[in-house]
């Protein structure tokens, strides 16, 4: 074996380790969660079916991309594994896809990144990611993604994107509608009820939707 060949067998190592975390078909819910990761699931009906699936959200802890603090506070800066796993007819779940790139994670201690993922009555897909800067910035964001499985695949058919500013108590919030191709953008201020709310509609360029699978921020 070349010394070449042999680097490239311990480079590809962590990553067949993290696709064996899931399986393609178990019994319960409990048997797709991986080992030493933390977890994150939402249940619901994404393909109209009438049975529930399950969304899990799973960030691995491997010790590499971590950091510990003096007061025993850890920061974990691993790239966390969407899987999504439909129901099936004869009972069980059946791994439909994995995203290994898709959800975005802190990779220094001076910003804070949280992602939550449920599955709304209508059955669309909701991602809720929460932007913090302990340092160097009085900024947070908050942005949400909503994607509709249709024709085989999920597609962003809604996003909403909001700032706010701890100094000023400024915000700003953007929702947009990439089925009726609108957009609303309300601005206010969250410490002075003087300074009036406004809102405006505007239009989206028409465009064919997005499948899921790009990077969220």
């Amino acid at each position: 074996m070349t010394r070449r060949l042999f680097l490239a067998l311990i480079a590809a190592v962590p990553v067949l380790a993290m696709a064996q975390h899931f399986p393609d078909r178990v019994m319960t819910v409990e048997e797709i969660k991986p080992e030493n990761c933390e977890i994150f699931t939402a249940t619901g009906d994404l393909n109209k079916d009438g049975r529930a699936d399950v969304v899990i959200i799973a960030t691995p802890k491997n010790k590499q991309h971590m950091k510990t603090r003096d007061d025993g506070y850890t920061y974990n800066f691993n790239q966390p594994v969407l899987a999504i796993y439909f129901a099936t007819r004869a009972g069980g779940y059946e791994l439909w896809k994995k995203y290994d790139k898709m959800l975005p994670h802190p990779e220094d201690e001076y910003y804070f990144i949280n992602t939550s993922v449920t599955i709304t009555e209508r059955g669309t897909l909701q991602f809720d990611i929460e932007g913090f800067s302990s340092a160097g910035s009085y900024g947070s964001s908050n942005n949400t993604y909503l994607f509709r499985y249709q024709d085989n695949d999920f597609y962003l058919i809604g996003s909403e994107y909001s700032e706010f500013s701890r100094n000023t108590g400024e915000s700003a919030k953007t929702s947009n509608n990439y089925l009726t191709n609108k957009c609303l953008t309300t601005k206010s201020n969250e410490f002075d009820k003087n300074v009036k709310t406004t809102s405006k509609w505007s239009k989206l360029p028409a465009k064919p939707l997005r499948r899921m699978g790009f990077e969220l921020e």
